[in-house]
């Protein structure tokens, strides 16, 4: 997750071990999509663990190409490999808001509609416990986090507010402004 947002090259990058910490203490309101493909190695454990040595090669049935087992031949991702991920929390004042911290998708999977669909997921799995609302802030400058929210709220027929939430002259570090994104109501699903 860390390298896929320091490669992102807009997000504000935490350390390393914060997204650890984030992994473990807020698996239920975050996704980690990871690479897929029909080459993932048999043995692979529950915790990610290969049983296949990365060095095996085998041959794309459909493009008879060489490649490696456990690497996804389009991305060249391997195959368990994080390709994109959603942070989020709930609000402690308003439970029933989703706070999405982060949102990144590696480079080699960009154009394919991941990251609105980590998007839903995440908050269809949350809808069904009670979330309503989503917020995020996003800086004035990046077209494609306002691209992603604004469609997520016409995906799903929920009204899209915009404010300043962090004037940029609040920030040390000539950060720009944060903009806060609230969509919502979401609609019930079931």
């Amino acid at each position: 997750m860390w390298r896929i947002a320091r490669d992102s090259q807009a997000l504000d990058l935490n350390s390393s071990y914060s997204y650890l910490l984030w992994c473990r203490d807020f698996a239920g309101t975050s996704l980690v999509a990871r690479g897929v493909g029909k080459h993932a190695p048999r043995g692979t454990s529950a915790d990610g663990s290969r049983a296949a040595p990365a060095s095996h090669h085998t041959e794309d049935r459909d493009t008879g190409e060489r490649v490696t087992e456990g690497q996804d031949p389009a991305s060249g991702a391997r195959i368990g490999e994080p390709v994109g991920f959603v942070t989020g929390y709930l609000r402690p004042e308003r439970p029933a808001t989703l706070v999405i911290w982060q949102i990144a998708v590696d480079q080699a999977h960009r154009g394919r509609g991941l990251a609105a669909a980590m998007l839903d997921g995440l908050t269809g799995r949350l809808v069904g416990r009670g979330v309503r609302e989503v917020e995020t802030t996003i800086t004035p400058d990046n077209a494609a986090s306002i691209r992603l929210f604004t469609s997520f709220g016409e995906r799903h027929g929920a009204a899209v507010r915009r404010e300043v939430l962090f004037p940029g002259g609040l920030f040390p570090d000539g950060h720009e402004s944060e903009v806060l994104y609230r969509i919502g109501p979401l609609p019930r699903t079931g």
